[in-house]
């Protein structure tokens, strides 16, 4: 009897001492699990400010390329997300590397407002101006002198999806998430106008003496002497406007729909079926529109036919040359191709991520 007592007694005492260690193996595994969602979390954060931003130069010699990359760097702790931000200059001949304009690395994703989402080269080739979240806004020399010529901040809850530079050269329209479009100068990154309205598109004339802005009541134009308003072309929900080379037509590219105004008269030219996403890109011309929400494709509105790009569907910037021959895309796997706009074939393609 008393022997099973003893017994009894070490099998108790095993459990005492099993239950006093429960909490701290429950702390251990608590903690494991906390570090294995973080480094997931990170993961997933860092995948998500993946992004190449495209724009070609004036005279289409060059591609420009702003990549941000994320990745859990060597150098740190392995659960310490880091940045690489580069700019770099291709020969759109061969897509070889010319030159790299910038480079830095930072720490974490927290560090938003220094990513990169938007890019544009002046008519001279001696600005290059940088846009993303945050609202911030940089001129760099694209050469690759350092440190940025000029920086200046939109907003604080802005986040910059593209940027257009005047033909005249000394202004740049910075478009941004739920807010007005912006003027800016090209020498000093002072704010010289805004459209005091929410906008979704926009676009110089090929002379420089006028802007088009999409708004929620249609298309604003607006001459760019004292940045007046003329008037509203009526329409819905546009994504993406382009002049022609008459500096009075106007295109405008809604979901679905596609139209061709002459802003002077406010008559409408031509209405046809047009993309349907809201990723689209027209030509500066205003003859062709790439969408690129998925497969980027080409809708010519010319001949009413669509010419796909390929087979990624990871694409999330699109350029096209100023004589309209040539687009750039810009890939989520840090990829940068070039393809002929009437043939639909691939020139080449490049990996830009330098890690």
């Amino acid at each position: 009897m008393f022997e099973n007592c003893a017994g009894l007694k070490t099998v108790l005492a095993g459990a005492v001492k099993e239950l006093r260690l429960a909490p701290i193996l429950f702390a251990l595994l608590a903690l494991l699990m906390g570090v294995c969602i973080a480094t997931w979390t990170w993961s997933r954060r860092l995948g998500d400010l993946s992004f190449i931003a495209v724009c070609f130069s004036p005279d289409t010699r060059y591609v420009f390329v702003a990549i941000n990359t994320g990745s859990f760097a060597a150098s740190h702790s392995s659960t310490t997300p880091v940045i690489r931000q580069s700019v770099k200059c291709l020969d759109s001949a061969t897509g070889a590397e010319i030159r790299t304009v910038s480079e830095s690395t930072f720490p974490g994703p927290w560090q938003t407002g220094r990513l990169m989402g938007a890019i544009a080269i002046s008519q001279g080739e001696n600005k290059l101006v940088l846009g993303g979240p945050g609202g911030y806004l940089r001129i760099l020399d694209p050469l690759g002198s350092a440190p940025p010529l000029n920086s200046a901040r939109a907003g604080a809850e802005s986040r910059i999806t593209h940027l257009h530079v005047s033909p005249t050269g000394n202004l740049f329209a910075a478009m941004a998430t739920l807010s007005p479009a912006t003027l800016w100068s090209l020498e000093d990154a002072s704010l010289q106008r805004s459209s005091g309205t929410y906008s979704s598109a926009f676009a110089f004339s090929p002379d420089g003496q006028f802007a088009a802005i999409g708004t929620t009541d249609g298309v604003e134009v607006r001459a760019m002497i004292h940045f007046e308003h003329i008037h509203t072309i009526q329409t819905d929900s546009p994504i993406s406007i382009a002049f022609g080379v008459d500096n009075r037509s106007l295109v405008v590219c809604s979901p679905g729909r596609l139209r061709k105004w002459d802003f002077i008269s406010n008559e409408v030219v031509s209405d046809i079926d047009g993309p349907s996403s809201q990723q689209v890109k027209l030509s500066h011309d205003g003859m062709y529109a790439v969408e690129y929400e998925s497969v980027p494709t080409v809708w010519d509105f010319s001949s009413r036919q669509k010419r796909v790009l390929g087979t990624a569907s990871d694409c999330n910037s699109v350029a096209i040359s100023a004589d309209g021959q040539l687009i750039a895309l810009g890939h989520k796997s840090s990829a940068v191709s070039l393809w002929d706009a009437v043939t639909a074939k691939q020139l080449w393609s490049r990996n830009v991520d330098s890690r």
